[in-house]
């Protein structure tokens, strides 16, 4: 026959710590997961952006026009006021310039990381480009491509 009052389990202390132990990894682990997907959507955005700013400028120079679509909402704008007065060009006289929406139907061999997920627009004035949709990042929403971007590994999540 076994002896059972011998033997010792698993006291409640022990568990409480390896649950506690285990809930601090998946922590970590989901934080850092979150970031990662945020800087891919930033990247995504930055890389389609700069695609966009050169086959602009090749569709600048061969028809003289902006291949745009219609023109954005003052709604849709004021989404993108805080980056926006971020760049003085985009004003002139204290009133907002006009933004549309880019028509990438008339661009060739294009291929955008959120060509399904968001539209992108220009600004008439300016030629700034930005996403529609944005990437936020700790409640922070970008639209466009900062004036000082190096690279998007310096910018990490600086909020």
């Amino acid at each position: 026959m076994l002896n059972f009052k011998n033997n010792k389990g698993v006291t409640l202390v022990a568990l409480s710590i390896s649950i506690i132990i285990i809930g601090i990894i998946l922590t970590v682990i989901v934080f850092s997961s979150k970031n990662s997907i945020v800087m891919r959507d930033l990247n995504n955005m930055y890389a389609d952006i700069k695609i966009l700013e050169d086959k602009i400028s090749i569709y600048y120079l061969d028809y003289n026009e902006l291949p745009i679509g219609g023109r954005l909402p003052n709604s849709q704008v004021n989404k993108m006021l805080n980056d926006i007065s971020k760049n003085p060009n985009n004003y002139k006289n204290g009133s907002l310039k006009k933004f549309y929406e880019i028509d990438t139907s008339k661009l060739l061999n294009i291929n955008l990381n959120n060509q399904e997920n968001g539209k992108y627009a220009i600004n008439e004035q300016s030629h700034a480009i930005y996403y529609i949709a944005g990437v936020e990042v700790d409640d922070v929403t970008y639209y466009t491509i900062p004036k000082d971007y190096i690279n998007v590994d310096l910018l990490k999540l600086q909020n």
